[in-house]
């Protein structure tokens, strides 16, 4: 009964069907998105990763998921601007035929909203700051329609 219920416990969270799936996270950074590429890794998934810091955290967690994933894209150029956004997805996307999975990591801190003085101005803020991950997205919708 104790090696049933040791055996329930270790494969707990295990998706098999995430096995083999093509995986687009973008904006990854030491402080945000390190579990999820670690579990899409540990499920064997094959990742394109935007990753636009180096640090020993992140160079900790590409080691460790080189080993797990199937397969690990790694890019570093920032995706400050819709057209760098939309040039990189279809990069990577040709790379892997589409995705079936696309994450797009964006930070949002109070302190963005300090001098903004209504609505408006809020509304401008987040969708200058959403602009590219919106790119990323459609661009990787388009595909998945495609295939």
């Amino acid at each position: 009964m104790l090696m049933s219920v040791a055996e329930i416990a270790r494969n707990a969270g295990v998706y098999p069907e995430l096995a083999g799936a093509r995986v687009l996270v973008t904006g990854v950074l030491s402080t945000r998105g390190i579990d999820l590429v670690r579990a899409f890794g540990e499920h064997g998934c094959r990742m394109v990763l935007q990753v636009p810091e180096i640090s020993p955290e992140i160079d900790a967690l590409l080691s460790h998921v080189a080993e797990t994933a199937l397969e690990i894209h790694v890019h570093h150029d920032p995706l400050d601007t819709a057209e760098e956004a939309v040039r990189f997805t279809q990069a990577a996307s040709r790379h892997f035929g589409g995705f079936d999975i696309v994450v797009n990591l964006i930070a949002l801190d109070l302190s963005d909203l300090r001098g903004l003085s209504g609505l408006d101005e809020i509304e401008d803020m987040l969708a200058e700051r959403l602009q590219a991950a919106a790119r990323t997205t459609g661009v990787a919708a388009n595909r998945m329609g495609l295939t």
